[in-house]
C-alpha cells in the first residue's frame, strides 16, 4: 500500500503548541480525505473524505498497525531504544519530517552561497544576508574576520537550544573562533581546508 501526502501547507505559529498543517492525504494514487493539525495539541483531524475515503482511510490504518515498531525520535534509555507502535499517524508525521527535510535542504542549496542560514533541523529558519558571495570572502583574511563577527555578533546571540547552522561552506576554523561549539553546526557536511602542496614533479620557484 503506498500512503502520501499532497498539497502540504504549514503555518508557523511559536505561541501555538504544534506547527499547524493541512495537506492530502492519498492512497494508492486515491484521495482519501484532508488532514490537518490546527496547532492545539490535540488530536488531528481528518474531513472533507472522497468517496470510499472512510473506507481507504481504515485500511491504511490496519496497514500501519500492522508493521514492525520503529524508534522514531533516535530516543535511547539504558543503552536500548525506546520503540513506538506504528500507526497512521505516526507514518504520516514521518511523511512530513521527510517533506521538511526536502523543503529545507531547498532552501539551503538556493540561499547558503551569500546567506548564513540557521534554526531547528525540523522547524523554522532564519537567515543573514551578506551581500557577498561566502566563498570570496572565504579567500582572503578581512573576509574570514567578517564571516567570525557576522556570526559571533550576529548568529550566536540569536541561537536557541537546539538550533544549528545550516551552512556547510564556512570552515570549521571560523565557526569555532566565533564561539560555536560542534553541537551548533554540521560538522560531518562541512568541507574541509587543506594547505596546498607543489605537484609532484615540479620545485617551488625561488625567491627573489
Amino acid at each position: 500500500m503506498n500512503i502520501e501526502l499532497k498539497d502540504i501547507h504549514f503555518r508557523e505559529d511559536l505561541e501555538l503548541n504544534s506547527d499547524p498543517f493541512h495537506a492530502q492525504l492519498y492512497v494508492d494514487g486515491k484521495r482519501v480525505c484532508t488532514v490537518f493539525d490546527d496547532g492545539s495539541g490535540g488530536q488531528w483531524l481528518y474531513t472533507q473524505f472522497s468517496a470510499g475515503g472512510e473506507q481507504l482511510k481504515k485500511a491504511a490504518e490496519i496497514f500501519c498497525e500492522q508493521m514492525p515498531p520503529i524508534n522514531c525520535a533516535g530516543i535511547r534509555t539504558n543503552g536500548e531504544d525506546i520503540l513506538l507502535d506504528m500507526n497512521l499517524e505516526l507514518y504520516i508525521t514521518n511523511l512530513l519530517r521527510e517533506h521538511l527535510k526536502k523543503e529545507l535542504e531547498r532552501k539551503i542549496g538556493n540561499a547558503a552561497s551569500n546567506c548564513i542560514i540557521y534554526g531547528r533541523p525540523e522547524g523554522s529558519i532564519s537567515m543573514l544576508h551578506l551581500g557577498e558571495d561566502i566563498s570570496e570572502l572565504s579567500r582572503k583574511p578581512g573576509g574570514r574576520l567578517f564571516l567570525q563577527l557576522a556570526i559571533s555578533r550576529k548568529v550566536l546571540p540569536d541561537l536557541k537550544p537546539g538550533d544549528i547552522i545550516f551552512n556547510t561552506n564556512i570552515a570549521e576554523e571560523i565557526l569555532k573562533k566565533a564561539g560555536l561549539s560542534s553541537d551548533q553546526y554540521r560538522a560531518d557536511l562541512l568541507f574541509k581546508e587543506v594547505e596546498s602542496t607543489p605537484r609532484r614533479g615540479k620545485k617551488p620557484g625561488r625567491k627573489l
